[in-house]
C-alpha cells in the first residue's frame, strides 16, 4: 500500500466517530392505548411489551393477541384464568405484536 493511502487509512481510524450500537425494537400495534416501537430488554415478554405500550384499549382482545416473528405468526391468549394459566412469550428484537379488537 502506498505511504499517501496508509496515511489516510490510519488517520480515517483515529478520528472518525464511533459506530454506536443499534438499539433493538419490538412492535405493538392495534388495540392498545400506544401503540408503536418499545426498546427491546432482554427478557422482555410479551405481556411486558404490552404494558408499556399502555394496556389494552377497552376494545382491545387478549384472546386475540398475535406475534409474528419473521415470517410465522402465533396466536396468545393473554386472560388470566384460573383453571388455564397465561403462556406469554419471550419476545427477541423485531417481533411485531398485534392485538385484535373484541368481536363484541
Amino acid at each position: 500500500m502506498k505511504r499517501p493511502v496508509k496515511a489516510f487509512l490510519i488517520v480515517l481510524l483515529l478520528f472518525a466517530p464511533p459506530v454506536l450500537a443499534q438499539e433493538a425494537y419490538v412492535y405493538v400495534q392495534g388495540e392498545v392505548r400506544t401503540p408503536g416501537a418499545i426498546k427491546y430488554t432482554n427478557g422482555m415478554t410479551l405481556s411486558q411489551a404490552i404494558a408499556l405500550a399502555g394496556g389494552f384499549t377497552t376494545q382491545g382482545s387478549p384472546r386475540h393477541t398475535y406475534l409474528t416473528r419473521g415470517q410465522v405468526t402465533r396466536r396468545f391468549n393473554l386472560n388470566s384464568h384460573p383453571v388455564y394459566p397465561v403462556i406469554d412469550a419471550e419476545l427477541r428484537p423485531g417481533d411485531i405484536i398485534d392485538v385484535r379488537e373484541r368481536l363484541f
